[in-house]
């Protein structure tokens, strides 16, 4: 009868071996090897059925899965691989499934413990597990986690949801080094308990100061990765103590943060700050911050002093939050698509050494000038204290109440290719497009940096402008090839609204088109430009964009189209007492039209008239070239004739001076 199986069909069987059955098991021959458990709860509860093996020493309290004590004696199973928490007793609950539900808590947690420091993860099975207390990963569990035995195509995810009657904040509360969670959903508790959290990544204060810093640094990395998985209900999905982390192809939806990161102790080569966070291609769902600033919350929450090496790409965003909120160093934001935007999509104290770049941000276009709907309070693109070293290049900025880019001092930076639409929404007075200084600040200096192949467009305030600065200093400043483009009837007051501007202290400002977008109907739209008293004053930078000299401290460069064919370029003259001068070129190229200096934009023939008038004609010299004295005195006298009728005629004109 040696080496026989005994078999039972559920765990409460097992448990109740008889007296023969454990003899059995035992001796120097036994008769059974070991016990063939076929379900938990019932048999084929369990994905497979499993073997228990007399345990020769103790392997610690029983845990309802690995340990078993029965009869005096203890059986051991060993997993393979990751460990479906069904073999510990939890139960889960599936599709359809009606309260009340079992709670799993024990279960989950023997699972956990059994797996820390063996390099393995709890496995579930597509259900949902409620616990009525937080889920705890114990520390040094490296490798371990969570991970869903039916996978991210699953249509039912497996879930471990928090029941709402606890009284823990944490979901999950984890201290392992490297965890793994993959393709599960995590509920919290409840999105309106303050500080409820669905998962707390925690890596500090754990471990002493050792007076090494790159050891105390090493200590502090979580380096987990996230991947696939469904975040919901709770005020902050994760929250995290440490550094080092992937989170890549999930869901957030709802609550007030996606995710958080909390300053820490000062242990390690970088003290307390977030670092070294991958966030890629992850869907944020319905988040608002709670409030009408939308400024206590972000779906990316950085409240570290610093924010370290954050790579910010491809991910989806239609929710109202803040999209980032917090310092950037050293940082990378790229591909990120942010629609119905309310709050910011980066609010920054410091961005510095950074790219943000080939971003679409699409602000709520919810205004009304009239007051009939509230307005969204959307705010702008990028705003910070400080910019430094950075580059924001390529992006799509769209909608937004205040400023696109705003910064107390901007230094050795580039804003580059980006296209600005539809800036001052639902505000009172006219705004810029971009700040490089608050007036908040008059210390702080902006200089350095390269305004290059921008299109500004739309603005949606009539006096809106696009650039402002406080105490701008203009050295080593570029300003080339911008695309300034207007709607009809749109009106910008100034291109730069600071009394002290100087463009000739620039570099350059050059080949930068200012045009007007649906101008040239019969209804002789215009648009206009003003505030340019410090440019056309400006001899240098005049002569560089083609301006006339000494426009009035008021004036206005305007383009008027009078119909298809034909477009004046005007300013008034700052001497008082003259007329206007017009600059007439017609547009559709025929042979001999000229360009038209005229001073008044109702006269009548604007192809002929004007400052300087085209000198009348002249009749060719009909005397026959000179054989003789006779012949070459009248040929003489009749050049005299014709010259001197050349020159009166050139006097007329105003083309001698």
């Amino acid at each position: 009868m040696a080496n026989q199986i005994l078999i039972k069909n559920t765990m409460q069987e097992m448990k109740d071996l008889s007296a023969n059955e454990v003899a059995w098991l035992q001796g120097t021959y036994p008769v059974y090897s070991g016990v063939k458990l076929l379900g938990y709860y019932k048999q084929g509860d369990t994905p497979e059925p499993i073997m228990y093996y007399l345990s020769s020493t103790d392997p610690g309290p029983e845990d309802g899965g690995s340990v078993i004590a029965t009869g005096g004696i203890k059986l051991i199973h060993n997993f393979v691989g990751n460990v479906n928490v069904l073999y510990f007793g939890a139960k889960g609950v599936e599709t359809g499934g009606q309260p009340p539900h079992p709670d799993d808590y024990p279960y989950l947690q023997n699972a956990l413990n059994y797996c820390a420091g063996k390099g393995k993860c709890i496995s579930l099975p597509g259900r949902k597990f409620y616990t009525s207390k937080t889920l705890s990963i114990p520390h040094d569990s490296l490798g371990g986690g969570i991970v869903s035995e039916q996978g991210s195509n699953s249509y039912v995810k497996s879930c471990i949801e928090l029941m709402a009657s606890s009284t823990d904040l944490y979901t999950i509360r984890n201290y392992s080094q490297g965890t793994t969670f993959k393709d599960v959903a995590i509920r919290g508790r409840s999105v309106s308990i303050a500080n409820s959290v669905a998962i707390l990544f925690k890596r500090v204060d754990e471990y002493p100061n050792s007076g090494d810093p790159w050891k105390d640094d090493l200590e502090n990395n979580i380096d987990a990765v996230i991947q696939g998985c469904d975040f919901g209900n709770a005020e902050t999905h994760l929250e995290f103590w440490g550094r080092q982390v992937t989170i890549k192809h999930n869901t957030f939806s709802g609550g007030h943060n996606a995710m958080l990161f909390k300053q820490f102790n000062t242990l390690g080569k970088y003290g307390g700050s977030a670092r070294g966070y991958r966030i890629w291609n992850n869907f944020f769902h319905s988040f608002d911050s709670g409030n009408a600033n939308r400024e206590n919350f972000a779906l990316i929450n950085n409240k570290t002093i610093d924010g370290y090496g954050f790579d910010i790409v491809g991910n989806f965003s239609d929710s109202f939050n803040t999209f980032f909120m917090g310092n950037l160093v050293n940082s990378l934001v790229t591909g990120n698509l942010d629609y119905t935007l309310l709050g910011y999509f980066i609010k920054a104290g410091n961005i510095i050494n950074s790219n943000i770049t080939s971003n679409n941000v699409d602000h709520a276009q919810r205004y009304s000038d009239t007051g009939t709907n509230p307005p969204y309070n959307s705010k702008g693109a990028v705003q910070a204290d400080r910019i430094d070293k950075t580059i924001v290049s390529n992006n799509n900025f769209t909608t937004s109440s205040g400023a696109s880019i705003l910064s107390e001092g901007v230094t050795n930076s580039k804003i580059q290719g980006n296209i600005f639409n539809r800036w001052g929404v639902a505000t009172v007075a006219p705004v810029a497009c971009i700040v490089l200084d608050s007036s908040a600040n008059t210390g702080s200096k902006s200089y350095g940096n390269e305004i290059d192949g921008n299109t500004f467009y739309n603005s949606l305030k009539v006096g809106g402008y696009l650039l402002e600065s406080g105490t701008f200093d203009t050295n080593n400043f570029w300003g080339n090839g911008n695309r300034i483009r207007l709607e009809s009837q749109a009106t910008l007051t100034a291109l730069f609204n600071t009394p002290n501007f100087k463009l000739s202290q620039s570099v350059s400002f050059r080949r930068n088109l200012i045009a007007g977008e649906n101008i040239g109907d019969a209804n002789q739209d215009t648009f206009s430009i003003s505030g340019l008293y410090n440019i056309t004053n400006d001899t240098i930078a005049a002569s560089i964009i083609g301006l006339p000299i000494g426009a009035a401290v008021a004036g206005t460069l305007k383009v008027e189209v009078a119909n298809l064919y034909a477009t004046r370029y005007y300013m008034p003259f700052r001497s008082s007492g003259n007329e206007n001068i017009y600059i007439q070129k017609i547009s559709n190229n025929i042979a001999g039209e000229w360009l038209t200096v005229i001073t008044s934009k109702n006269e009548a023939q604007v192809d002929a008239v004007g400052v300087v008038k085209q000198s009348g004609a002249v009749a060719d010299v009909t005397s026959p070239n000179a054989t003789d004295l006779p012949t070459a005195l009248t040929l003489a006298n009749e050049l005299k004739k014709q010259f001197n009728l050349k020159l009166a005629s050139d006097r007329s004109s105003g083309q001698q001076a």
